[in-house]
């Protein structure tokens, strides 16, 4: 009776097509990483943005949604570092002592987020944007080919499109 098992040469055999295969899947899991962070990216926004216009509606109070380096107050910056949502008790566009801070959202160091010159997005009491449309053009180091935009409408309607960009 002979006796069954694998030879030293069966093994080698296995794990070169184990190699070969798993060195062909790895460029698409990479690609996927980046797609889910980026897809990640624009539901971070535009969920903040729906949190915004539900907090100026609950509230009936403006609320606003600005880039902050802290996580306390408005900063001019990227907003990649992060932002922060709040109720707007005097309408001045910055956090002051006694306004709710609704989220806070921390850096996201692998995705650029551009607004072009909009450094907040505000929310009148009734839902409505305060301003003109605004769009968030969010993209990662592949460029703007794989980017989302989140736009919001002057009604507060927050809706994304993409993926592609003419530009982040």
């Amino acid at each position: 009776m002979r006796a069954q098992g694998m030879t030293l040469m069966d093994l080698m055999i296995a794990l070169s097509v184990i190699t070969i295969l798993s060195s062909l899947g790895l460029p698409a899991i990479g690609a996927l990483l980046s797609n889910s962070r980026l897809h990640g990216a624009k539901n971070e926004v535009a969920t903040h943005l729906s949190l915004a216009r539900s907090a100026a509606i609950t509230h009936n109070q403006a609320a606003v949604l600005c880039p902050s380096n802290d996580g306390e107050i408005c900063s001019r910056g990227a907003w990649a570092q992060g932002w922060i949502v709040f109720v707007d008790a005097n309408n001045n566009r910055q956090r002051n002592k006694g306004e709710a801070l609704i989220q806070v959202k921390q850096s996201n160091d692998r995705i650029s987020i551009n607004t072009g010159r909009r450094n907040t997005f505000r929310f009148r009491f009734d839902g409505s944007a305060i301003g003109s449309n605004g769009t968030f053009r969010i993209c990662d180091e592949r460029g703007p080919e794989y980017g989302w935009a989140v736009v919001v409408s002057q009604l507060g309607r927050v809706r994304s499109r993409g993926p592609g960009l003419k530009y982040c």
